[in-house]
């Protein structure tokens, strides 16, 4: 599992080096998920209860990085 912490409507996923997909349980659709190092936006899909949010290899690192996922 992808952990997790959330700060008001905002959730940060952390997300280890070799994912490519990350997908958490949540009650809606996010309005906005971005690579929080670089501030660009990132495509998601929320089908069944689950967010799931592609990483393209080209913005990640060797590092764990932080997606987050702002919901209304």
């Amino acid at each position: 599992e992808t952990p997790v912490t959330v700060k008001g409507s905002t959730w940060y996923l952390l997300v280890e080096p070799q994912t490519k997909t990350v997908s958490v349980r949540a009650q809606g659709k996010p309005v906005q998920a971005r690579l929080l190092r670089t501030g660009n936006r990132l495509e998601c899909e929320y089908a069944g209860g689950v967010v799931r949010v592609d990483l393209p290899a080209a913005e990640r690192t060797e590092l764990v990085d932080v997606v987050a996922l702002r919901f209304a």
